[in-house]
């Protein structure tokens, strides 16, 4: 039995279209598709809809304008996915949106963008210059897989978790803006903490390494000092980046809040003096692109992941 082998939609158009100008029936296309490349590849009612299509003299292999009230898509959340990104193809755009590519190509045409071309819409225009042979099982399918890869299926866009005091709009230009800022966290790590311990140098008596430090006096570069901004911002690093799934967000800052209980003296109030650090080594990096939207998005973010420290060092003291 064959490996399943993942098809994009045009491509199972495509073959259904081949089987049915060879005339072959519905139902052998059916069964010859999945063979090939795995079962549910293709479904019975896929597969009839394109046939009844190609019957009434309709080849074409892209989806048909839907009748009725029209589905609401907001430009704004589409502009705001650019402003963050800018460099996003457009079907990145709509997995990232959980529209259709054809929608998010709709709405670039009406922001006055140009979509940029990805892999699979070049592997696309590729294809259409090779033979159908390509995608049939045959003699040298091992050979002709491997110089013709098929791209990777799409991940489904993530749903918007109710737990998340964030819109899917927020969430997607957080998780965007945070991309120019995670390629290199040391400097916003460094920055955050020595605006931490300028405000509350009693927070230095916590830690027996940072005692008699004085960041005001040029030692922001100890070794000390970088290795726990590396933590820091690791912590935040993480925290945002599963945003889309909170079950992880949730295992990983709770037990980052929980191995705080092990410092003497600390107290969960502690956790939110990082809020304005945090925030001020955002808007140093980020500099222009550092908006009131995107601001009001990071403190929203950076509260709830600080209320979810302060809950998993809660929930660690009462079980000691």
């Amino acid at each position: 039995m064959n490996q399943p082998y993942p098809l994009t939609k045009e491509q199972v158009r495509l073959l259904l279209l081949y089987d049915f100008r060879m005339e072959k029936k519905a139902a052998n296309s059916i069964a010859d598709i999945n063979t090939a490349f795995g079962p549910d590849t293709v479904s019975k009612s896929t597969a009839y809809d394109w046939y009844s299509r190609f019957q009434k003299g309709n080849e074409s292999l892209e989806d048909q304008p839907r009748t009725g009230r029209p589905s609401e898509f907001d430009n704004s959340a589409l502009q705001e996915a650019l402003e963050a990104n800018n460099r996003q193809t457009s079907r990145e755009l709509a997995d990232l949106l959980g529209v259709s590519h054809t929608t998010i190509l709709h709405h670039l045409a009406e922001l006055g963008k140009k979509a940029k071309l990805g892999i699979h819409d070049m592997f696309s225009k590729m294809k259409i210059k090779l033979p159908l042979c390509i995608l049939r099982k045959n003699p040298k399918e091992k050979q002709l897989k491997k110089a013709f890869p098929l791209p990777p299926p799409s991940p489904a866009p993530a749903l918007l978790d109710p737990r998340l005091p964030l819109t899917l709009r927020q969430r997607i230009s957080i998780m965007e803006s945070w991309k120019g800022i995670s390629c290199d966290m040391t400097p916003i790590g460094i920055s955050m903490l020595v605006k931490l311990f300028e405000n509350h140098c009693d927070l230095l008596n916590l830690f027996e390494k940072f005692q008699g430090l004085e960041v005001q006096d040029g030692q922001a570069e100890r070794m000390e000092l970088k290795d726990h901004a590396r933590n820091a911002i690791a912590t935040l690093d993480n925290g945002i980046k599963s945003l889309d799934n909170l079950d992880v967000y949730f295992k990983y800052l709770h037990a980052v809040g929980e191995t705080h209980t092990k410092i003497p003296g600390f107290e969960k109030e502690n956790f939110k003096k990082i809020k304005g650090p945090f925030l001020r080594a955002v808007r140093e990096t980020l500099q222009e692109r550092y908006t009131p939207n995107i601001e009001s998005i990071y403190r929203v973010a950076i509260d709830f992941l600080i209320q979810t420290l302060i809950d998993g060092y809660e929930n660690a003291l009462k079980r000691q």
